[in-house]
């Protein structure tokens, strides 16, 4: 054989060696193991055609129902508008979860990571139109950060990634609680008039804040109406951020049909553009130390806490610069 041949030969065995240890490396157990670990924990959940979604946990049950698009959280045999976006996050998250570290396929060992059929630490139930239902029992938290979980009719046990488990048994968590769409809007009030005394300490409001020319170069100032003094308007605006960022705690299903006839106080915006939003504060508790905010004609009332009703029922004397000496 010439020295042509040995080289065409020798280069010929470097690649089919080359090739052997690439297809060995990709097939072999380990990467098998790696493939199976980060594949989905539900192989064909059919996310797009759940119809009610259940989630049970630290003594509470959460049920949702899907049907023509909307979405409903049941509150005691009430049904309240789900936050789209929270159901849609839910079932993407629940799609993508990966099947992790595989931990034990031993029944008698359920019990030690929270995924024991009937006892599980959170139990997530989830139909499907025409596709059955589909389980997944939690379990405890895993060491590494993430938790054990157990999908029904798979008897192994894996270690994956926690979403927030805990957070999906909060009835709260499902419903949309911001006060206001768009927070921005603080930008556009023009006006604020608060009247009405606070359930929290009995503090009485009887004042009216205008945006109106009145700076040296003729630019708006906030001034309190039977006040010549300008207003700090840093801390006008903060109020008012504080107002149109509010959010509950919670919802109240039904509500009591506060109105601003009904309302122990309440804070008046006027808008850029003529339009007029009212918040009613409840005179009466909502639990928790909490009280019922509701936006006139919204349809919807709010649980807030006493910390976020203070934010909202600030005296006029909080407004002034003497006020911050």
């Amino acid at each position: 054989m010439n020295d042509r041949k040995k080289i065409a030969v020798t280069a010929a065995l470097c690649v089919f060696f080359t090739l052997t240890l690439i297809i060995g490396t990709v097939f072999s157990a380990g990467n098998r193991s790696g493939r199976e670990q980060s594949g989905p924990l539900l192989p064909r959940f059919p996310k797009d055609k759940i119809t009610a979604v259940t989630v049970q946990g630290d003594g509470q049950t959460v049920s949702v129902a899907v049907s023509d698009g909307s979405q409903r959280v049941d509150y005691d045999g009430t049904a309240a508008e789900a936050d789209e976006d929270a159901v849609a996050e839910f079932l993407e998250t629940v799609a993508g979860l990966p099947r992790g570290k595989k931990i034990t396929s031993n029944e008698e060992r359920y019990g030690d990571f929270g995924v024991a059929d009937g006892a599980p630490e959170i139990s997530v139930r989830m139909t499907a139109a025409d596709a059955g239902e589909w389980h997944l029992l939690i379990g405890k938290a895993a060491d590494g950060g993430g938790r054990y979980v157990r999908a029904e009719g798979d008897s192994v046990v894996y270690e994956t990634d926690d979403p927030g488990w805990d957070l999906y048994t909060r009835r709260s968590h499902w419903v949309e609680l911001a006060l206001f769409d768009d927070p921005s809007v603080s930008a556009e009030i023009q006006s604020v008039v608060v009247k009405g005394t606070s359930p929290t300490d009995g503090e009485t409001f009887d004042y009216t804040l205008i945006k109106t020319a009145g700076g040296p170069d003729g630019s708006l100032v906030w001034k309190a109406e039977g006040h010549d003094e300008t207003l700090d308007t840093v801390k006008v605006d903060s109020f008012l951020r504080q107002i149109t960022e509010l959010r509950g705690a919670d919802l109240i299903v039904p509500p009591s049909g506060l109105t601003p006839e009904t309302a122990a106080v309440t804070v008046s915006l006027g808008f850029r553009d003529g339009s007029r939003q009212t918040l009613c504060v409840s005179s009466e508790s909502a639990g928790e130390d909490r009280f019922g905010v509701a936006p006139d004609g919204s349809g919807r009332e709010y649980a807030v806490s006493r910390y976020a009703l203070g934010n909202l029922l600030k005296p006029l004397e909080n407004f002034f610069r003497a006020a911050a000496d």
